[in-house]
């Protein structure tokens, strides 16, 4: 963290591994599905290719999927590993994983465990777009949105208050990693886009994650300490409420996992340093 009242972090979103129902075309929402061998095959290569990163903070839906997948890519993560063999409190790296209900896939009520050309039929029938259907006890995309809304703003907090707890001497700058679901981090995409300005191209809010692929981002935010009375959050709210408002914005030339579509990564900054 920089010392001159800018806080910044890395967030690493990894969509889970391979289910049997995704290879069946079924829409899971909250079904709990295990991995298959292909998904934890998938995890492992992903842990492969992040071996090396080390991470501050590491967050998985509560869906065994996710969980799952999470736990799989940290047994490969020479840091990981490290950190809870030294460790007397931890004795396996699921310890260090955080569970949050709020990064779980969108709920589809009536739907789930049907097959997603079920949803398209239904959605034709009651005369609007797929993305607009919200089949009976179905979350609505606004609503998974705003979970997403409420996660980031959430972790922006945490990070922000621990920089203070240490009274702006971090060792290193922090490096989350977020697994959670396609659809999730689609929709938490199309957030950025919508509610922080991010320019991204049509491709990528349109695009589809495979199992594994990963979305990286760097995140700049002013100092808590200067800002603690702005740093608010209105969920209902279609702007954005913190930190002097934050702007997204695209960020080109990283390294991409070579056996996912390209990822994406964006930075996000202060409209003060705009």
């Amino acid at each position: 963290m920089s010392k001159n009242g800018v806080e910044k972090f890395y967030l690493t979103f990894v969509r889970h591994g391979e289910t049997n129902l995704n290879l069946e075309g079924v829409l899971q929402g909250h079904v709990d599905a295990p991995l298959n061998d292909t998904g934890q095959q998938q995890a492992a290569e992903i842990g492969k290719h992040l071996q090396n990163e080390k991470y501050t903070y590491i967050y998985s839906s509560d869906l065994d999927r996710a969980f799952h997948t999470c736990s799989i890519l940290l047994q490969k993560n020479k840091h990981a590993v490290s950190h809870v063999t030294s460790s007397n409190e931890m004795s396996d790296v699921k310890d260090l994983i955080k569970v949050d209900k709020k990064l779980r896939e969108r709920k589809f009520g009536s739907m789930e465990g049907k097959p997603w050309h079920s949803l398209h039929k239904a959605a034709k029938t009651a005369g609007v777009d797929e993305i607009d259907f919200i089949p009976p006890g179905a979350e609505s995309m606004h609503e998974v949105s705003v979970r997403g809304k409420e996660f980031f703003i959430d972790l922006c907090k945490t990070i922000c208050q621990d920089w203070k707890l240490n009274s702006g001497n971090m060792n290193v700058c922090p490096n989350v990693l977020v697994v959670s679901h396609g659809g999730y981090i689609r929709s938490t995409l199309k957030m950025f886009h919508t509610d922080f300005g991010c320019p991204l191209q049509r491709y990528i809010l349109q695009s589809f994650m495979v199992n594994c692929a990963k979305a990286c981002f760097e995140v700049t935010l002013p100092s808590i300490e200067e800002n603690e009375s702005s740093f608010q959050f209105d969920a209902g709210s279609s702007s954005a409420t913190t930190v002097d408002r934050i702007i997204i914005n695209e960020m080109h030339g990283h390294n991409r996992f070579q056996i996912t579509p390209p990822n994406l990564v964006v930075k996000i900054v202060a409209q003060s340093e705009i």
